[in-house]
């Protein structure tokens, strides 16, 4: 009994682990089909330059060891679309945020997903302020696994965030009323990486985070925050958390009419390649004219057979008598005059 006890309790955590095992799995899928969503909605290539950056305030921060990420365009089925600064939750300690950034080359404009690391690398020397002055981060730094905020720089809620210091040495005006948001080209922002930049390429880098993914993609469903609409001057420039299905920026508007057209124009390209009936009638047209001349050609053989089989049949019979004989033979030629009215019934 002790055994079987055994067994059966072995049994009941073999299925426990089975049925947790999708779980973990599923939130797995789910973040990489955002991502894959992602990758088909954003475009990493332009023949347009990029807006200017729009200047805003840096809202608080009201959670310790989250790090601010900058405003940015992003670029879109339906062209540039504004990304708002947030405060974001770094994937584990001692990891700094760097800023993507649009690179002109040859004429046309590629975008530089940005990325998590130990230190801060190279974001085309953009200026996008808040701590992002086009080297480096100045809003705050990682000591003994907790992140201290440079209030100079960084805007935090003293109530909630304890670990804080003050640096105004970092406070260089270097905006000088330049927005460019790309580097490189005929009017991009010219430079090159640092020796320390550079060092930084050969870091483990880690990809943003599910968060960072969904704050994005709510921003491109937004039609507010779409150049063609704001015309570079988005109303929302920066919002204190990421936004979520559920946490959608105020004056949410869908983007509808601009994905209706490209769905409308497939469909009926489609219709024409699914024209099966036209088979149809070169099917009946071949098929029925043999059938119908084959049958009329079987039943002569047949007919003219069958009087053969009958008489082979009554050679045995010797000892009837003409009169018989004659009956017999009117009855057989009868017989053929009726089987023609039968059989192309039962054929149709």
């Amino acid at each position: 009994m002790r055994n079987m006890h055994r067994i059966v309790a072995s049994l009941l955590a073999a299925a426990l682990l089975c049925v947790a095992a999708p779980v973990r799995s599923d939130a797995q899928s789910m973040g990489n089909d955002l991502l894959s969503t992602l990758v088909s909605l954003l475009l990493n290539t332009s023949n347009n330059a990029p807006p200017g950056l729009p200047q805003y305030y840096q809202p608080q921060d009201q959670q310790q060891g989250q790090i601010w990420q900058p405003g940015y365009w992003a670029n879109g089925q339906s062209g540039y679309f504004w990304v708002p600064g947030t405060w974001v939750t770094p994937p584990q300690q001692n990891m700094l945020w760097t800023p993507g950034y649009w690179g002109s080359n040859n004429g046309s404009y590629q975008w530089n997903q940005g990325y998590w690391a130990q230190n801060v690398g190279y974001y085309g020397d953009v200026n996008y302020g808040n701590g992002y002055y086009g080297t480096g981060y100045t809003g705050g730094q990682w000591r003994n696994n907790n992140f201290y905020y440079n209030t100079a720089v960084s805007n935090v809620q003293p109530i909630v965030v304890r670990y804080v210091y003050i640096d105004r040495t970092v406070l260089v005006n270097q905006y000088r009323g330049n927005r460019i948001s790309y580097h490189g080209g005929r009017y991009g922002i010219q430079g090159n990486p640092t020796p320390y930049e550079q060092r930084v390429r050969t870091e483990q880098h880690y990809q943003w985070t599910n968060v960072q993914q969904q704050h994005v993609y709510v921003s491109a469903q937004n039609r507010n925050f779409q150049q063609s609409v704001n015309h570079g001057r988005p109303a929302v420039v920066a919002v204190p958390r990421p936004f979520t299905q559920t946490n959608r920026p105020v004056g949410f508007a869908p983007v509808q009419h601009v994905q209706q057209p490209v769905q409308h124009q497939r469909q009926p390209m489609q219709q024409p390649v699914q024209r099966q009936p036209m088979q149809q009638p070169v099917q009946h047209q071949q098929q029925q004219p043999v059938q119908h001349q084959r049958q009329p050609m079987q039943q002569p053989v047949q007919h003219q057979q069958q009087p053969a089989q009958h008489q082979v049949a009554q050679k045995p019979d010797h000892q009837q008598t003409p009169n018989q004989k004659s009956a017999q033979q009117s009855d057989r030629h009868g017989k053929p005059d009726a089987k023609p009215t039968t059989r192309p019934e039962l054929m149709y």
